[in-house]
């Protein structure tokens, strides 16, 4: 019986590809746990990494609060049941189930006892002399599950233990192992790519897409509150019916208008209160979600039903006690097609009647139906709201909302402006100012309380640590450097950024100059991308001029670059697939298709380059041509006087770091001869008293193993952390090198090995970690002091970069400041591949 703890978790494999990405959960003991996805969704290698077959690329896990990230598999007390079962063909079922016990030098009698529990548990003691092949899938599958139930493990991990069964042994072995679960009161962690098996089993299921968390919650919240579209369509089948409409409040009612149709629904605005107000214009397009069960198609239910929609019929699936209807919103649609109009209804009342091309009303249960963004598909009527948005106007510096008068601090100086938004997240209001608000109620979703608030007749939302009663009139206070507010989706006010974010490096004294090569590389690349992409936006400019030398030249190369590209396109399409004459006459008919397309395009932009040409040819002006130039040859000096800058800055401390440094590592290294001289003394004490304690008693071999091993472990793991602790390492930003601890070294160094020297890293800083010293550091030039009432900000420039530092009084504009920083807190990202480190 166990917790698990899976804390940032990555997969990344040589190729590059990112099996998983930032997998982070907690585990309580005795749950029963569900990884669901599509094939490649990372669930099974996400299974792995908990076993201890895969390598975690970065991350750490946790099994009863112990780190097992290099603990062999065996040493982690979990069992696990594989999809093609693994029994040994050669030896019956009692020696199938028995093998792990006689290898653990478990006694006889107890192997013998064990054996007959849990073939009785399992339905199998009538085929205990039984081998393998003269038995059935399910009694197969019951047979790995009595071999893993046997270890009496702490976690039992499930990869897909019923993909290979019929449809009837599937729902058998499910209640076989749902059962299995209660009687033995451990957790279990079962993967599968059937939702079926994932809603009935899991106590939580987690949701997965491409290596990443779509969503963790229990089975009925995961069908009643789904956070994104693929969530909403992967649960539930069939899968619940997706249209395009907009959404229009009017007073208390919000209409709903979908596509391709003209009749209007309704929903009541209290349902609504959730959805961000810019939803509720009519403009912008949503995703309105409906399960086929409800949408109603008995009459009874559509003559009182207020929200009602013509549908085609195009055909049936009949299944026995209920029908599948499929037909179409938009009376064009064939409703076989997968579109934003298909509807399928799930009927139980006179469908026999119906036949295809029939136009018949349903009704929509309105009540039921779920939202989502039509870009990033996350849903729109989030459970716990991030933020509260009020129409607002601003004049003489304070804003205007919910007739309410407040006065913006000098940070958030604006324009003044009418029917603006303010944008307030629900973590930006505390209760601790003077402005009153009655509350409604209080909600708690998965441990988050929700305090729903009203000023006047407005409704708006704020996260708190306790209930609170409804009536009761609380004081509010608005965390202004977090707030945002915008017309017409310009902002006029943006909020802080909570961190400020560097390219850098990470070292210790001996691999320094690879770092420093390492780090000014990706810098000197950036510098060209953005330097290529001024001067392709300062021709764009010159063309109007007729100087278009440079985008003929750039044009002719993205041309053949494009050639190229098609080119293996067609040879990795032939050589990857075994493809008969016609798949390869195919892909050839494609790439030439294709190359047609880039000549057409490449003749286009050459055919507008001649016309300007033509059209400005001799009546160029000269002098706005020079300022065009000039413009943009002041920038890119800018650029790289900032580079050079900070590359002379990162040499001079890498050479300061070694001279500074080496004494210390000298005396380390001392420390570290005397560390582990004692540390040995004490193993070897430590094995005497286990020989002393034990003996030669063959009874109790096992133990005696058990204790010499954990304490060879013990050994190693301190060893680890003395020779770590030996070494300096450094984490480098701006030049500023800063002694790293053993915690991010261990974490680091575990994830990247070898490449940790030659690695680029992002560093997330908060405005909080950076402290003003004297001397050394890395210099910042104040260009502005932000004043929010309660907390000063400078915002400063550092090689061309803008930074926000705290502070406790305002520090003259255009003075310099040196700054170091504190890695606590610090996020710490390998930049290639994105991983979080620390």
């Amino acid at each position: 019986m166990a917790n698990l703890s899976l804390r940032h978790i990555y997969k990344v494999y040589p190729n590059g590809l990112k099996a998983v990405s930032d997998f982070n959960m907690e585990i309580k003991d005795k749950e029963f746990i569900v990884f669901v996805g599509p094939s490649g969704c990372g669930k099974s290698t996400t299974l792995r990494m908990i076993a201890g077959l895969e390598d975690i690329t970065a991350g750490e896990l946790y099994i009863n609060n112990e780190l097992v990230n290099d603990m062999e598999p065996k040493d982690r007390d979990i069992a696990m049941v594989f999809q093609n079962y693994a029994l040994y063909p050669h030896m019956n079922v009692y020696d199938n189930m028995a093998f792990g016990l006689k290898l653990r030098h478990v006694p006889r009698e107890e192997i013998h006892k064990k054996v007959l529990w849990a073939a009785k548990v399992l339905k199998l003691t009538e085929y205990l002399d039984t081998k393998p092949r003269a038995m059935s899938g399910g009694q197969r599958q019951r047979v790995a599950l009595g071999r893993a139930i046997l270890r009496n493990p702490k976690v039992f991990l499930l990869d897909e233990p019923l993909s290979n069964l019929d449809a009837k042994l599937r729902t058998e072995m499910r209640a076989e192992i749902a059962k299995l679960h209660q009687q033995l009161q451990t957790t279990f962690i079962y993967v599968t790519h059937d939702q079926v098996e994932a809603m009935t089993l899991g106590t939580r299921v987690v949701v997965m897409k491409l290596g990443v968390i779509q969503q963790i919650d229990t089975p009925q919240n995961l069908y009643e509150f789904p956070e994104n579209k693929f969530v909403a369509g992967f649960i539930g089948t069939p899968q619940m019916n997706f249209f395009e409409a907009t959404l229009e409040r009017k007073k208390d009612d919000v209409i709903v208008k979908f596509d391709y149709s003209n009749e209007i629904l309704h929903v009541p605005f209290n349902d609504l209160l959730k959805v961000r107000p810019k939803y509720l214009h009519g403009k912008d397009h949503v995703w309105v979600g409906l399960r086929c069960e409800d949408i109603s198609l008995n009459q009874d239910v559509v003559k009182t039903s207020k929200n009602k929609m013509k549908i085609k019929v195009s055909h049936f699936e009949e299944l026995g006690n209920e029908t599948l209807v499929y037909g179409d919103l938009n009376m064009e649609g064939n409703g076989f097609d997968e579109s934003s109009t298909r509807v399928i209804v799930k009927s139980y009342h006179n469908t026999i009647a119906l036949k295809p091309g029939d136009v018949i009303e349903a009704a929509f249960d309105m009540k039921k139906a779920h939202f989502f963004n039509k870009e990033n598909e996350k849903t729109i009527l989030p459970r716990i709201p991030y933020e509260n948005v009020f129409d607002c106007d601003i004049k003489d510096n304070v804003a205007s909302f919910l007739n309410l008068n407040l006065k913006l601090p000098k940070a958030l100086s604006v324009k003044d402006v009418n029917d603006a938004e303010l944008f307030v997240p629900t973590n930006a209001i505390t209760f601790d100012g003077k402005i009153p608000a009655e509350v409604e109620k209080t909600e708690e979703v998965n441990g988050t309380k929700i305090c729903y608030l009203k000023i006047e007749d407005r409704t708006f939302f704020v996260i708190v640590n306790k209930e609170y009663e409804k009536g009761t009139i609380v004081k509010l206070n608005f965390d202004f450097k977090k707030i945002l507010i915008k017309k017409n989706d310009v902002d006029f006010i943006k909020p802080l950024f909570e961190k400020d974010v560097f390219l850098g490096s990470f070292t210790n004294l001996n691999n320094s100059k690879n770092a420093v090569k390492s780090i000014l590389n990706l810098k000197k690349n950036l510098l060209d991308e953005k330097i290529k992409n001024l001067t392709h936006e300062m021709n764009i400019k010159l063309l109007d001029f007729g100087v278009s030398d440079y985008l003929y030249k750039t044009y002719k190369e993205e041309y053949i670059e494009r050639l190229k590209a098609n080119k293996q396109e067609r040879s990795s399409s032939i050589t990857s697939h075994d493809l008969s004459k016609e798949g390869k006459k195919k892909v050839e008919e494609k790439y030439l298709e294709s190359n047609i397309k880039a000549k057409a395009d490449y003749d286009e932009k050459i055919a507008y380059l001649n016309s300007k040409k033509v059209l400005n040819d001799g009546k160029g002006n000269s002098n706005e041509i020079v300022k065009i130039k000039d413009e943009y040859a002041s920038k890119i000096d800018s650029l790289t006087k900032n580079y050079e800058e900070y590359k002379a800055m990162t040499i001079e401390s890498a050479k300061k770091l070694a001279s500074e440094a080496k004494a210390e590592e000298i005396k380390l290294k001392t420390n570290l001869l005397s560390a582990k001289t004692a540390l040995s003394a004490k193993l070897k004490e430590k094995l005497a008293n286990i020989n002393a304690k034990y003996g030669n008693d063959k009874e109790k071999e096992t133990v005696k193993k058990a204790a010499i091993n954990e304490a060879k472990t013990n050994y190693d793991k301190e060893l680890q952390n003395i020779t770590l602790n030996s070494k300096l390492f450094y984490a480098c930003v701006n030049g500023e090198y800063v002694k790293s601890n053993i915690d991010i070294n261990k974490k680091i160094i575990q994830a990247l090995g070898v490449a940790v020297f030659k690695s680029n890293y992002r560093y997330e800083l908060s405005h909080y970690s950076y402290s003003i010293v004297n001397d050394g550091g890395f210099k910042a030039l104040v260009i502005d002091n932000l004043d929010y009432g309660n907390e000063k900000f400078v915002k400063c420039l550092v090689f061309g970069q803008e930074i926000y530092v705290s502070v406790m009084s305002p520090i003259q504009v255009g003075s310099e400041i040196h700054l170091t920083y504190s890695l606590e807190g610090v996020q710490i990202y390998e930049n290639k591949f994105d991983i979080r480190l620390y």
